[in-house]
């Protein structure tokens, strides 16, 4: 299964603090369990969030801005189960 999720800006404002979404979208992909997550407009620490909270997967990604800068496009994989033998981003 693939999943994708828009994290949007990682915002303070309620309704749509991160604080707030992280905890919906753990428990979905605790449930759903995919082998391949793809993520947009993520914050590093929103992905190191859910590298945290997923445990079982592998992440590969630069921000926009390069390193650890800007909003990623992050793919998180399965650990064990994929082997990235390239990757860029645009």
């Amino acid at each position: 299964m693939i999943a994708t999720y828009n994290l949007r800006y990682a915002g303070d404002a309620p309704p749509n603090a991160w604080p707030q979404r992280r905890p919906p979208l753990q428990a979905l992909l605790d449930h759903y369990r995919p082998d391949l997550i793809g993520t947009q407009e993520g914050l590093y620490s929103q992905i190191k969030g859910i590298a945290a909270d997923q445990p079982a997967y592998d992440w590969i990604g630069l921000g926009r801005d390069g390193g650890s800068r800007g909003e990623f496009m992050a793919i998180f994989g399965r650990r064990g189960r994929f082997e990235p033998l390239e990757y860029d981003h645009f």
